[in-house]
């Protein structure tokens, strides 16, 4: 399966998902882009922007899993990323809340070991 937007209402729709009122959609989202970028690393062109704009959520826990996601993408590709990502994820690291900070600081120091 190739992720191509081939007809722009049904994948406008799913992009539009990412912009979800509920929490639990944007997380969702979130996690799917985490398997969908692992099984077809094609896909990082077009989910890429879709997790930056996530990563200054107004809610923690969207925050929080997009650092988880963006962190687990670097680990696999960092190459492929590029540096304005990497820039956001260590904002993170300055973020409001502690269980942020902690996943940004945990996930880049990952990130830098590898």
């Amino acid at each position: 399966m190739v992720l191509e937007p081939r007809s722009p209402g049904p994948f406008e729709e799913y992009v539009n998902r990412y912009r979800d009122r509920a929490v639990s959609v944007r997380v969702a989202m979130v996690q799917a882009s985490k398997t969908l970028i692992a099984a077809q690393p094609s896909s990082l062109t077009i989910l890429l922007p879709c997790l930056e704009e996530r990563i200054k959520d107004t809610s923690w826990e969207v925050r929080q899993m997009t650092v988880d996601a963006l962190c687990t993408i670097l680990n696999g590709s960092l190459r492929d990323i590029p540096n304005r990502i990497i820039i956001l994820l260590a904002e993170r690291t300055l973020d409001k809340r502690s269980e942020v900070r902690k996943y940004a600081i945990t996930g880049l120091v990952n990130v830098i070991s590898e």
